[in-house]
C-alpha cells in the first residue's frame, strides 16, 4: 500500500474518535465501567501503534477496512454509554473489541526486528503497566470518594432528620404561641372595648352636665343676642327698603337724564326740519314766481329765442330741484325728531310703569324690546310712509308747475 493511501485511510479518524469517546466515558467516573474502558483503551492504543510504520507496503486495504468497521461498531456502543450511562453498552463494545483486536493482530509486525522491536515492546508493556496502575489508583480513589460521599450522605440525612424534628417542634410551639396570642388579643380587645365604652359614657354625661351649666350661665347673654338680632333684622329691612328706593330713584334719574338728551336732539331735528321746509317753500315760490313773470312778459306776437327759453326752464328746474331736496331733508329731520321724542317719552314712562321688584323681568323684557326698536329698523316704516306722502306732494307741485310752463300764453 502506498504511504499516502495508508495515511489518509479512515481507520485513523475512527481511532481518534474512539479515544475521544473513551475520554468522555471515563469522565462519568463509574466503577463498573473501569475494566471495559481499560480493554477498549488497549484496543485504541494497539491500533494507534501502527499509525506511523517505517514501511507501509505490507499493509492491505482489506485489513485496514476490517479494523475500521469493527472500530465503528465499538465507537457506537461507547457513544450510547456516554449518552445513557448504561454499562451494558460497554460490555457490547468489549465484545466487538475482540473482533477488532483479531483484525489488528493480522496486520504485519515483521518490520520491527532486533533491538528496535524489543525496545518498542518494552516501552509498550511499561506504558500498559503504568496505565493499569493509574487506573487501579483511580479505582481505589474512586472507592474512597464513594465511601466518603456515602458517609456524608448519611450524616446529612441524620442532620436533616434532626432539623426536621426541630422544625416540627418549633411548628408546634408556634401554634401554641399563636393560640395563646390570639386568646390574649381577644381578651385585650374585649377589655379595651369595655373600658372605652365606660369612658365614652362618662364623657357623654360630663358633656351634658357642662352643656347644662353653660346654658344656665349664657341664658342672659343669649336673650341679649336674640334682641340684638331682632333689632338688626329690622334695621336690615329698613336699609334694604332704602336700597330698593334708591335703586328705583337712580333708575328714574338715569332714564330722565337719557330722555333729556333725546328731547334736546328731537327739538334740534324739529327746528331743522321746519327750516328745511321753509327753504323748500321759498325755493318753490321763487320758481313759481319766475315762471309767472316769464309767462306774463311774453306776448303772443313776440319772437322767443331758444336760449332765453332754455335759460328760463333751467332756472325753474333748479328752483324746483332745490325745493325737492329741502322737502326731503325736512321730512327726514321731522321723522328723526318724532322718533327721538317717542323714545324720550318711553324712557320716562318705564320707571313709573314698573316700580316693583317683582316686575324686574317684565321691565328687562320691555327695555330689550325698546332697544331693538330704537337701534334696529323699527321706525323705517313710519319714516318711509312720511317720505312717500312728501314725495306725492312734491310730485303734485312739480306737475302743476309743468302744466303752467307748457300752457300756451293767454290760455
Amino acid at each position: 500500500m502506498e504511504k499516502t493511501t495508508f495515511e489518509n485511510h479512515p481507520v485513523w479518524a475512527a481511532v481518534t474518535e474512539l479515544e475521544s469517546l473513551l475520554d468522555s466515558a471515563e469522565d462519568r467516573g463509574e466503577a463498573a465501567a473501569t475494566a471495559p474502558l481499560a480493554s477498549l483503551r488497549y484496543l485504541a492504543a494497539a491500533t494507534h501503534s501502527h499509525a506511523e510504520p517505517s514501511d507501509t507496503g505490507p499493509y492491505t486495504n482489506v485489513g485496514l477496512q476490517n479494523v475500521q468497521n469493527s472500530l465503528s461498531t465499538v465507537s457506537q456502543e461507547v457513544r450510547n454509554y456516554v449518552s445513557t450511562g448504561n454499562v451494558g453498552h460497554l460490555a457490547n463494545a468489549q465484545a466487538h473489541a475482540d473482533g477488532a483486536l483479531y483484525h489488528v493482530g493480522l496486520w504485519p509486525t515483521g518490520i520491527l526486528k532486533g533491538g528496535a522491536a524489543v525496545q518498542a515492546n518494552k516501552v509498550f508493556m511499561e506504558y500498559r503497566e503504568a496505565a493499569e496502575a493509574a487506573l487501579e489508583s483511580l479505582r481505589a480513589t474512586n472507592d474512597e470518594l464513594r465511601a466518603e460521599i456515602a458517609k456524608q450522605h448519611a450524616d446529612s440525612t441524620a442532620s436533616f432528620e434532626e432539623l426536621s424534628g426541630q422544625v416540627a417542634a418549633l411548628t408546634e410551639t408556634i401554634k401554641q404561641d399563636e393560640a395563646r396570642l390570639s386568646q390574649a388579643l381577644t381578651t385585650n380587645n374585649e377589655t379595651f372595648t369595655a373600658k372605652q365604652t365606660e369612658r365614652e359614657e362618662k364623657f357623654t354625661a360630663w358633656l351634658a352636665d357642662q352643656a347644662k351649666t353653660l346654658k344656665e350661665l349664657a341664658a342672659d347673654d343669649l336673650d341679649v343676642i336674640k334682641n340684638n338680632r331682632v333689632n338688626a333684622d329690622a334695621a336690615y329691612a329698613e336699609v334694604d327698603e332704602l336700597r330698593e328706593d334708591t335703586k328705583t330713584v337712580a333708575g328714574l334719574a338715569a332714564g330722565d337724564q337719557v330722555a333729556r338728551g333725546y328731547r334736546a336732539y328731537s327739538l334740534r331735528q324739529w327746528i331743522a326740519g321746519l327750516l328745511a321746509y321753509v327753504v323748500g317753500f321759498i325755493a318753490l315760490a321763487a320758481g313759481a314766481t319766475l315762471v309767472v313773470l316769464t309767462i306774463k312778459g311774453v306776448k303772443p306776437a313776440d319772437d322767443i329765442s331758444w336760449q332765453f327759453a332754455l335759460l328760463k326752464l333751467g332756472l325753474t328746474a333748479s328752483a324746483v330741484f332745490a325745493a325737492v331736496i329741502a322737502f326731503r331733508l325736512g321730512s327726514h329731520l321731522l321723522a328723526e325728531a318724532s322718533t327721538a321724542k317717542r323714545f324720550e317719552l318711553e324712557l320716562k314712562a318705564l320707571g313709573p310703569l314698573f316700580p316693583h321688584d317683582d316686575e324686574q323681568e317684565t321691565l328687562q323684557s320691555v327695555k330689550k324690546d325698546l332697544v331693538e326698536r330704537s337701534f334696529g329698523h323699527g321706525w323705517s316704516t313710519g319714516e318711509k310712509s312720511k317720505e312717500v306722502m312728501n314725495e306725492k306732494f312734491i310730485e303734485r307741485v312739480v306737475e302743476a308747475v309743468a302744466r303752467a310752463l307748457v300752457r300756451p300764453p293767454g290760455a
